[in-house]
């Protein structure tokens, strides 16, 4: 196989770096459907207790692959113990994972990594661009935990020789919907164009609650302060989009009926889209509203898949923005406490 190469770009940091394929030909069967899929772009995120790594969910327009015993062999790493500088993880349709249906979780090391839990790597960063990589990844990890700066990613095969600009133009899709009911098919054209709507730009109801601090149900509590409520929505945002939409837009595609699907749907949910609609996010609420009321129009497991993808693919770039607005930097007046710090603190009770 000929080697691959591809271009990761940030726009506003005026910073790319370039990617190959795993040297020892790992984990290929990713890298090879992520590049037959590029380009693709997104709103950058970093993580919050993982390390020096940053990362994004966003639709993809297809099925993500799944591994297999045969020609789809997973290798697995164990992120807290290896050199992580460069790695570059690209997701599959994982099992209990983060990511799902049409769902792409892509994460990128540029330092250690704490922790514990296997990955899988499958392309690495080239060693000349490392000093870049770094560097965008301090600048990456400023945006999101201070300035609150907004920074796309997009990444494009090399050989296309494309500027980001003509690259992110090309990820615009248009999706050609085919449920067949008339009511299903105008939610899932709703869900889709919502998706590209946010993809990049902010919802003004997440500025409204994150930036400003407005709580339109007055539900700040006994204190009268909306940090509380920005704790839940933003809990619940990534449990309905992380852990509930990604785990049903997985199992659609096992042996479980599409009535099995709807309950599991219904008891899942609307109770996170409605708690967050409390606390100010209020358009999920109104999809799901609309899914709830177009369920019993469906009859077979395609067009349920066909709504489910279109919810996954909306309410991850929704998240995207609520995950990137939280004010994560106010963790700094609750830094660890570490064994040198006991130590001293134990000195202090002997003076």
């Amino acid at each position: 196989m000929s080697d691959k190469h591809v271009i990761m770009a940030w726009p506003e940091l005026d910073i790319s770096i370039e990617i190959q394929p795993n040297p020892d030909g790992s984990n290929r069967w990713i890298y090879d459907w992520y590049y037959e899929h590029l380009p693709v772009a997104y709103l950058q995120l970093h993580s919050c207790v993982t390390g020096d790594v940053f990362y994004t969910f966003f639709d993809i327009g297809d099925t993500l692959p799944h591994a297999n015993n045969t020609d789809r062999i997973l290798k697995k790493t164990q992120i807290n113990e290896c050199d992580n500088m460069g790695n570059i993880h690209f997701s599959y349709n994982v099992p209990n994972g983060l990511s799902g249906g049409n769902v792409s979780h892509i994460g990128v090391f540029y330092g250690p990594c704490y922790e514990d839990m296997p990955g899988y790597i499958s392309g690495r960063c080239i060693k000349e661009d490392w000093d870049k990589l770094e560097k965008a990844g301090n600048l990456i990890h400023e945006s999101f935990y201070h300035s609150k700066k907004p920074i796309r990613c997009v990444i494009y095969r090399k050989e296309d020789n494309l500027g980001w600009e003509e690259a992110i133009r090309l990820t615009s899709r248009k999706h050609e919907t085919k449920a067949k009911d008339p009511e299903v098919r105008k939610l899932i054209d709703d869900l889709y164009e919502a998706s590209e709507r946010v993809r990049f730009n902010c919802p003004d109801e997440v500025l409204r609650l994150y930036k400003y601090r407005i709580v339109p149900q007055n539900q700040g509590g006994k204190m009268d302060q909306a940090f509380s409520t920005m704790v839940f929505a933003e809990g619940d945002c990534r449990q309905m989009s992380s852990y509930q939409m990604f785990m049903l837009c997985r199992m659609i595609d096992k042996d479980f009926t599409c009535e099995q699907m709807k309950q599991l749907f219904m008891d899942t949910v609307p109770l996170s889209a409605e708690f967050i609609w409390t606390c100010g996010l209020e358009e999920p609420w109104g999809f799901v509203q609309r899914m709830i009321k177009v369920l019993d129009r469906i009859t077979d497991k395609v067009d349920l898949r066909e709504l489910f993808f279109a919810f996954n693919a909306y309410l991850a770039h929704y998240h995207n923005w609520v995950h990137f607005m939280f004010p994560f930097g106010m963790g700094e007046v609750c830094r660890m406490i570490h064994k040198e710090d006991v130590e001293k603190m134990m000195k202090m009770f002997n003076l």
